[in-house]
């Protein structure tokens, strides 16, 4: 990984599931990762602790994923 890495963010609440892209910030290996936080139309994208979501990224060539949840 490296900052600034390109990321795809996949959130979901009770009715929908939206698509983000992000930036890497920062992480811990095998523990967390920071990213920038996505807006919509200007405004911070909801979410709360605890939301899970799905991280996807490509890495010499192969596209990543898995799945996590919100810390903060």
């Amino acid at each position: 990984l490296a900052v600034g890495l390109s990321l795809q963010l996949s959130l979901s609440s009770d009715e929908t599931r939206a698509q983000y892209g992000s930036s890497l910030l920062g992480w811990k290996e095998k523990g967390w990762l920071i990213c920038e936080w996505p807006f919509h139309l200007g405004q911070p994208v909801p979410c709360s602790p605890g939301t899970v979501c799905l991280l996807r990224y490509l890495y010499e060539g192969k596209l990543i994923g898995y799945r996590s949840e919100v810390l903060s």
